[in-house]
């Protein structure tokens, strides 16, 4: 069994441990942020995919849907089933209500990359304007607000 060093005065070993503990804290805070990024990155662009496909499927080319409803209740039924939570209707309700007010790829790189799926929950279910909508996403992206930070609701009184 080894025994403890006890640091002496003016010892600056227990110094030099304090800022190689920092540095490695600093690197896995570091790692575990990318890992994050990462995987929101993925799931975004998959929700507004799953979205893509449910409204290609409902309109099959027509310009309005006619069974909405029951296809997202299969889907919905079949993919918990299979992947467990994160597929229930309303979920998948929201997958579908993305795709559709975000409809172009070039607004989905934006979104993934610098807002979680979180944000853009918020943003669908609280900003019932598209000028609300846009704005809330532009200010969450210059300020970097996370989506505990800030809120529709709780900016400017719930009005923009």
């Amino acid at each position: 069994m080894r025994s403890k060093r006890i640091p002496e005065k003016g010892d600056k070993a227990p110094t030099a441990a304090a800022a190689l503990v920092q540095e490695i804290r600093e690197i896995v805070r570091s790692a575990r942020a990318k890992a994050f990024q990462a995987v929101n990155f993925a799931m975004v662009e998959a929700y507004w995919l799953i979205g893509k496909r449910i409204v290609q499927e409902e309109q099959k080319g027509r310009v309005r849907a006619e069974y909405g409803q029951q296809l997202i209740r299969v889907v919905s039924r079949q993919l918990t089933s299979e992947f467990g939570r994160g597929f229930s209707e309303a979920n998948v309700w929201n997958f579908r209500q993305f795709y559709l007010v975000h409809p172009s790829e070039k607004i989905l790189y934006a979104l993934r990359r610098e807002l979680s799926w979180t944000h853009n929950l918020l943003i669908l279910g609280k900003c019932k304007r598209d000028e609300e909508q846009e704005f809330y996403l532009r200010v969450c992206r210059r300020e970097r607000w996370s989506s505990r930070e800030r809120s529709p609701e709780r900016s400017s009184g719930g009005r923009f």
